[in-house]
């Protein structure tokens, strides 16, 4: 995970697999077609730092809420952020 490591990802690749990890576990559970699920991810998932000020136009926040929406799901997670 981190940079200068041999196992280092960039944040990009990180949340591909964490949303395409998200997804394959999705397809294994079967939901009522109203109701949604509750996703955890690792505290430390979100490789970014945030201004608080500006958060709601974070271009990654904004691809993650559009996949939670889209897949019906609430997504836990944490960030590390500023103000």
């Amino acid at each position: 995970k981190f940079a200068g490591s041999p196992n280092h990802i960039s944040d990009e690749k990180q949340m591909e697999r964490l949303v395409q990890l998200t997804k394959q576990g999705l397809q294994k559970v079967t939901r009522p077609s109203i109701s949604s699920a509750i996703v955890l991810w690792p505290e430390t998932a979100l490789p970014i730092y945030v201004d608080e000020n500006i958060i709601q136009h974070q271009k990654l926040l904004l691809s993650l809420d559009s996949f939670a929406r889209k897949e019906n799901i609430m997504l836990v997670t944490g960030i590390d952020s500023y103000k």
